[in-house]
């Protein structure tokens, strides 16, 4: 890989990881029982688009942020929320780099991510409040994570799929690696730079 490749890679992330952050700091809904957040959106694109490094760093780096932010997260520090972070950067990335993209096949993907996830975010809650805690939030963070597949079903295959963003050279090359473009009229104006 060329370095311009790289920094080209390293820019790319910093944009979703900047809009992960973003996110998670500023665009959450706080309940006393959950929290509603879309960050992990953006780092599942990453990862997809970028690969799991990439992905995970992200995840990484969103965490952190948010750590150093928030005062609940600086008593809590690094734990299974960062781990649940790192996964959510790390896993697509690595699934799409050994499935080729279908819609099928993201579903499969977005299942494991969140399940795992909702895993990782359960250990977390037990272990800095208590397992009533995190069995009484239970059924409601499943109704989020449920609704948050269904959405992101959508939104993932609508963003990977859509040919006027074939010009950007992340998803140029995602779409050509996985078979993405056809013989339309967009598919035409692509330019996959190497």
């Amino acid at each position: 890989m060329n370095s311009r490749k790289i920094i080209e890679k390293i820019a790319y992330g910093a944009i979703f990881t900047s809009i992960a952050v973003i996110i998670k700091i500023f665009i959450s809904i706080e309940t006393p029982i959950f929290r509603i957040s879309f960050y992990d959106f953006p780092l599942i694109i990453c990862s997809i688009l970028l690969g799991p490094l990439y992905g995970g760093i992200a995840g990484l780096i969103t965490d952190l942020n948010y750590i150093i932010t928030n005062p609940r997260g600086m008593i809590v520090g690094i734990n299974w929320f960062t781990a649940e972070c790192i996964f959510l950067g790390f896993f697509p990335g690595l699934y799409f780099h050994i499935f080729k993209y279908n819609k099928w096949k993201l579903s499969i993907m977005l299942f494991i991510t969140l399940a795992i996830a909702l895993l990782f975010n359960t250990l977390g809650i037990i272990q800095y409040y208590e397992i009533g805690y995190a069995l009484t939030s239970l059924p409601w963070r499943i109704l989020r994570d449920m609704v948050k597949y269904i959405i992101y079903i959508y939104l993932v295959d609508k963003f990977l799929t859509n040919p006027q963003l074939y010009n950007f050279s992340i998803f140029g090359s995602f779409s050509k690696k996985h078979r993405l473009i056809n013989n339309d009229l967009n598919a035409e104006k692509v330019d996959v730079t190497e």
